[in-house]
């Protein structure tokens, strides 16, 4: 009877998280509101550009929004039916746009707030880094708690703390500390980072995420084989 009563309840469960996937939650009131862009703007009748952006999880999100951004500064003017001259963008000429896994959240946020992604840029790009720093951090507070270490006043001398008992190795600590001081940038001076800097990231130093990694495997192997011994 006990098993059948917690086969049924474990049923239940599962059944009411399957039916919150598949059930979406509406916003009743303005769902038959037809929707009001505020970024509607002129473009050239004589073109028509279509942009699809690939998947690759956030790497791909943030290098889709890399491109978004450097459309925006590329000029292109064209003449209107009236013969007027206008000065565009080929990021304003976009008429259509797709994406796939990472490159889809991208395209969405375009087609939601075009002209402020600095909320995508915020949300999603900066926060991904932000977050996987801290983890990081965690990693490192909850090893020289568990292993008595000395006790860092700091994010950045965790990682020396470690360093300093074999734990990573010594010349990936400066390369940890920077990546601190980066998360510090984009919680304490929101305005002052660098695009630049951000996409960079993404694009040539997420491995220093795998060195970290790696090198507490490498740790935690030895660590079981001396207590095989």
């Amino acid at each position: 009877m006990k098993r059948k009563t917690v086969f049924l309840i474990v049923l239940v469960n599962c059944t009411l998280l399957l039916t919150a996937c598949f059930r979406p939650n509406y916003n009743v009131e303005g769902f038959n509101k037809t929707p009001s862009f505020t970024h509607d703007i002129q473009q050239d009748d004589k073109t028509l550009v279509f942009v699809s952006l690939s998947g690759g999880g956030t790497r791909a999100a943030a290098m889709s929004w890399k491109v978004l951004e450097e459309l925006k500064k590329i000029p292109y003017p064209y003449i209107d039916k009236n013969g007027q001259r206008v000065e565009s963008t080929l990021a304003d000429e976009i008429d259509y746009i797709s994406g796939i896994s990472g490159g889809s959240f991208t395209a969405a946020a375009w087609c939601l707030y075009k002209d402020n992604m600095e909320l995508f840029r915020r949300r999603f790009i900066e926060r991904n880094i932000e977050l996987a720093i801290e983890q990081m951090v965690d990693i490192c507070k909850h090893l020289v708690s568990g292993l008595d270490l000395k006790e860092p006043e700091t994010y950045s001398e965790c990682f020396e703390s470690l360093a300093a008992s074999n734990i990573i190795h010594a010349e990936s600590v400066a390369t940890f500390q920077t990546m601190v001081r980066f998360r510090n940038m984009l919680i304490h001076i929101y305005d002052g980072v660098d695009d630049s800097i951000t996409y960079g990231i993404y694009a040539k130093r997420t491995g220093d995420f795998r060195l970290f990694i790696s090198q507490l495997r490498e740790f935690i192997h030895k660590a079981q084989k001396h207590t095989e011994q």
